[in-house]
């Protein structure tokens, strides 16, 4: 992707953008302090980015008017289109069928990129090869069509947080479900390349690249070698922070630290099976704001410089 691709990518997010609150879901805070963690890995949706619908999509189309503007915005003009549901139901069928077997790297819950299945679905809208379908006019209208559908906003305390945690020298990186345009979406809302923000880029794995979704080992699996080989950082030195107590059990089992993020509903997946699960395995921490990880992981203490010594004091002749 050329730079300037990039960021017209970037813009047409930023410009979706729009404030969202986020909503917790009320369940009982655990903030004490948590020694000796080196590293903390987020979810994304739900975490560090608020959206519309929770999730990292693809999001269903819901009208034509949607579809014919991202077409128009990527340069193919508006085409005669069909219903919105013949479109979403294209889409699942030719995302199931690209799915990894089961087994394969994705094991039981398989990620496909979005970029492969829409190719077949604006192939049958435009009548055209799929695969003579220019590959930077599709990520525009994927961008064009999921920042009108699921505009994202930056969780409450984003910037602060992860610029406290890099003063505390701690490493941070994502384990965590997303598409192509999801790091596009950090950089929208943090104003800045997420690796600038304090992210580091070997650490972030997003589960569109590894063919697997939450709550597959996979994607831990991944980070820990990652923060392993260069940092030299072992599992329980990692705390991983997100909203599904589905996704942190996947984690601990990992050997992670886990915190729950309970400060946004829409994104908590918190089924009551879920949180039954939590009662019998809970996670080390539950926060319902990202600065409470500040107070909760603690600044390094600096050892004082020894004082300088009078060679020549107290010496015998």
């Amino acid at each position: 992707m050329t730079e300037d691709r990039h960021a017209q990518l970037v813009s047409c997010i930023g410009a979706h953008s729009r404030p969202l609150t986020p909503d917790p879901i009320g369940i009982a805070e655990k903030t004490d302090p948590l020694l000796y963690i080196r590293a903390v890995l987020f979810d994304i949706y739900g975490c560090l980015l608020l959206s519309r619908t929770g999730r990292a999509g693809p999001t269903p189309p819901q009208s034509t008017d949607d579809i014919g503007t991202a077409l128009s915005a990527a340069g193919w003009g508006t085409p005669k289109l069909p219903e919105p549901g013949e479109v979403a139901d294209a889409l699942a069928k030719h995302t199931r069928a690209l799915a990894p077997k089961r087994g394969d790297k994705g094991g039981s819950h398989p990620e496909v990129d979005a970029r492969a299945p829409w190719r077949e679905v604006l192939g049958c809208l435009l009548q055209s090869s799929p695969k003579k379908l220019d590959a930077a006019a599709i990520e525009r209208f994927l961008v064009e069509l999921e920042a009108r559908l699921n505009p994202v906003w930056a969780m409450p305390g984003l910037q602060d947080t992860l610029a406290g945690l890099r003063e505390r020298g701690i490493k941070v990186g994502v384990a965590s479900d997303a598409q192509f345009y999801t790091p596009l979406a950090l950089e929208a809302v943090l104003g800045r390349p997420p690796e600038d923000a304090g992210l580091e880029p070997n650490a972030c794995i997003y589960s569109y690249r590894v063919g697997a979704a939450q709550p597959s080992p996979r994607l831990y699996e991944e980070a820990m070698i990652a923060l392993e080989n260069e940092f030299a950082i072992l599992s329980d030195e990692v705390l991983y922070v997100g909203p599904s107590p589905r996704d942190l059990l996947a984690a601990k089992a990992m050997g992670f630290r886990t915190a729950l993020y309970a400060g946004n509903a829409v994104s908590a997946r918190a089924e009551a099976g879920d949180l039954d699960g939590m009662r019998e395995d809970p996670p080390d921490r539950t926060i319902a704001e990202l600065r409470q990880l500040l107070d909760m992981l603690p600044m390094p203490k600096t050892t004082a410089a020894p004082s300088r010594l009078d060679l020549d004091a107290d010496i015998d002749d």
